[in-house]
This record gives structure tokens, C-alpha cells and sequence, in this order.
């Protein structure tokens, strides 16, 4: 049988980083994820995924949470400081917390993104992320087709003995947790529900 042709999918990940995700031959997900400096480089097993990826909005809680607090500073700024500083510091704090509240909103609607989420086949662990409709959804419909069905083919053609595949994906959650894909306590959990602990 001949070996598939590599297909990559690059995405941008809002707000400056960016992702190419890889399906290199038959079995390989190569994933490359740059935000700002930091670049993060891993690889796993296609087999190792769950057939179907769930669905999630990633929500930027940081710019929500500051758009809530310039908020309420306004609020706070409008019952008590205007009386307590004058109207000129008050007109002051009030555009301030206004603009703040403005550009953290927008910020929000930015980085807000669908994702699905694939997660390993034993201890449900999530090891790839794709951003909904991105770069295009013609591209992305593209890559989701072709990712599942390498998982599909996989599961049909190799069939591994239960503890197989969980030494398996123990190694590969130990692998993937040194390489600070995912953390320590997520691997710990893993290997608790792996291993029947």
C-alpha cells in the first residue's frame, strides 16, 4: 500500500501565534505552535486519536475579565469619584476605563475561536487543538476529512492488544509532558486512569 502524501494545515491562533499541523504519511501528526518567542514542536501517533474531535469556544478570559473591571471602574467612577475628585479627573478616569473597556471587548471577539479538540483513545487527555474554519474553511474541512479518516483506517487495519495501546499511550502522554505539551498533573491523572490506580 502506498504511503499517503503529507498534508499540512497552517493556522493563525488569535492573537499574534500562529500553528501548522502536519500529517506526515500514514500514522504521524507533527504539530508546530509559535506564540511570540516561544515555539512548541511535538509529535504522536494518528492511532493514538479519538476518532471524532469535540467541539469547544476557546474564550479569552484575561481580556474579559479587564473589559469587567474598566467596567466597573466606570460605574464606581460615576457614583463616587466624580464627587470626590472633581469633574476634570473624573471626565479623565471615565475615558480611560472607557477606552480600556473598549479595546479589551474587541480584544475579546478577537481571540474568541471554535476549536475542536481531539483527545487520546484511553485517558481522554487533549493533545491537538484546530481553530474552527481557519485558514479557510475550505482548507480546514479539507485537513478534518483527511485526519479522520487516516484515525478510521488505522483502527480498521491495527489491531492492538488493550495494553498495547495503553503502554502505548503512556509513553507518549510522558513523552508529550516533558516537551511541555501538556502538564505534569494532566499526565499524572492520565497515568492514575491508564494504569487503574
Amino acid at each position: 500500500m502506498p504511503q499517503a502524501p503529507n498534508l499540512i494545515l497552517e493556522q493563525r491562533l488569535p492573537p499574534s501565534g500562529r500553528q501548522q499541523v502536519i500529517l506526515a504519511g500514514d500514522r504521524e501528526v507533527r504539530v508546530v505552535v509559535q506564540r511570540g518567542r516561544q515555539t512548541l514542536n511535538y509529535a504522536f501517533d494518528v492511532l493514538a486519536l479519538e476518532p471524532r474531535g469535540r467541539a469547544r469556544l476557546y474564550i479569552p478570559w484575561r481580556w474579559l475579565a479587564l473589559a469587567a473591571t474598566a467596567l466597573l471602574l466606570m460605574a464606581v467612577n460615576q457614583l463616587w469619584l466624580f464627587a470626590l475628585l472633581g469633574s476634570v479627573a473624573g471626565w479623565t478616569i471615565h475615558a480611560l476605563a472607557g477606552l480600556t473597556a473598549l479595546l479589551s471587548l474587541y480584544l475579546t471577539m478577537q481571540c474568541l475561536v471554535g476549536q475542536k479538540v481531539f483527545v487520546t483513545r484511553v485517558a481522554r487527555v487533549p493533545v491537538l487543538h484546530l481553530a474552527v474554519n481557519r485558514p479557510s474553511r475550505k482548507d480546514y474541512r479539507r485537513f478534518l476529512a483527511a485526519l479522520r479518516e487516516r484515525i478510521d483506517a488505522l483502527g480498521e487495519t491495527v489491531k492492538l492488544p488493550v495494553e498495547q495501546r495503553m503502554a502505548g499511550e503512556l509513553k507518549m502522554l510522558r513523552r508529550l509532558s516533558r516537551q511541555g505539551v501538556i502538564s505534569t498533573e494532566t499526565y499524572e491523572k492520565a497515568k492514575k486512569r491508564l494504569l487503574g490506580v
